[in-house]
């Protein structure tokens, strides 16, 4: 059993890369891609953890700029200490603490007073996120859960959502593949497109060199994985999967399985290691 779409305290997980280990051997997973946001801080450490116990893949979750919904890319088998993807990682961390400041003001406009201190508290060390101010809020009394805080103030769209800077995806798909990896469609269910229009995002994607599409996924029902199958077919894509572990929450995918009923192929990273 493995799962390739995990994330650890280095970016908005609730485990450090240590515990992630731990957990991953305790849920019986021969395999496990570490993709933080915007980070690889977290790869050696968990390769040290787990030793001989779960083999770790080595990846990076990028956001991308793109309308409608959000479109992510996933890369696998990057060099962590490539200078390249370093540097951009680096760059898209500071984007992150701009932001900050203005979804402060713009709770305060509100009339949700959380402070920096508080996110940071939530973020202990790791890449600045939209999760950790829900956490903050959820600490603060302000909202009932994470969910919650996403709905009402910080998903794209609502009262205290800011952007800020993102590659394109042709720019995120380059800089996986010149640090070695292989480029990854994540949950495509999230790009809000039809399925005429979503096929034409793939087509465009695979020819900007995209490498695979993650058809196994806790939010996508037996009908898309049926469908983004086809696409990964239809475009010679890798069919991926991945639960997007944050942690054990309350209704949220745990770890390997999702809700219950995920299964990941293990040939899969096989196929992806062709790819990278």
């Amino acid at each position: 059993m493995i799962d390739l779409h995990v994330h650890s305290r280095c970016s908005d997980g609730l485990l450090e890369p240590e515990a992630l280990a731990e957990a991953a051997a305790r849920a019986g997973l021969t395999a496990v891609a570490l993709t933080d946001h915007d980070s690889v801080d977290g790869v050696a450490r968990m390769r040290a953890a787990a030793g001989d116990s779960v083999r770790v893949v080595p990846g990076v979750e990028l956001d991308t700029d793109h309308e409608p919904g959000t479109l992510h890319v996933l890369g696998y088998f990057v060099d962590p200490e490539h200078p390249g993807l370093r540097r951009e990682l680096a760059r898209l961390r500071a984007s992150r603490e701009e932001r900050l400041g203005g979804m402060l003001a713009a709770l305060a406009g509100l009339g949700l007073e959380v402070t920096e201190a508080d996110v940071r508290r939530e973020a202990a060390g790791g890449v600045l996120g939209r999760p950790h101010v829900a956490r903050a809020l959820v600490a603060r009394g302000a909202v009932r859960s994470e969910e919650a805080a996403f709905h009402r103030y910080l998903a794209k769209g609502r009262p205290a959502w800011v952007g800020r800077f993102t590659h394109s995806p042709a720019a995120a798909i380059a800089l996986i593949r010149a640090a070695g990896g292989v480029a990854v469609l994540a949950h495509p269910k999230t790009l809000s497109l039809t399925p005429r229009a979503l096929g034409e995002e793939v087509g465009r994607l695979a020819a900007l060199g995209l490498g695979g599409i993650e058809v196994f996924y806790p939010d996508h029902n037996a009908v898309e994985r049926r469908r983004f199958g086809r696409l990964a077919a239809r475009f010679g894509l890798v069919a991926t999967g991945g639960t997007d572990y944050h942690g054990e929450l309350p209704g949220r995918p745990r770890l390997g399985v999702g809700h219950g009923d995920l299964r990941v192929p293990e040939s899969v990273i096989e196929e992806l290691r062709a790819r990278a």
